[in-house]
């Protein structure tokens, strides 16, 4: 799933509720969001929840530059 946030008005339904508002976000798949992101209805937005394998390589960066300014 993607979040996409909605940057001109879409009329009707998409799956029987109407589009969000400009400005509100939409939940889609990734093949859709590409989609709204192409024909310029949508922008991506970055996920709100970090998953655990984003925050790992984060935390071991910031480990090795702790270590590299102990070692100066």
């Amino acid at each position: 799933m993607a979040s996409v946030k909605m940057v001109q008005r879409v009329s009707g339904t998409r799956d029987g509720v109407a589009w969000p508002d400009v400005g509100g976000v939409l939940e889609v798949s990734a093949e859709e969001a590409e989609g709204l992101v192409a024909a310029g209805v949508a922008e991506a937005v970055e996920s709100a929840k970090p998953s655990k394998k984003a925050a790992a390589p984060a935390k071991r960066a910031e480990k090795a530059v702790t270590t590299a300014v102990e070692e100066r």
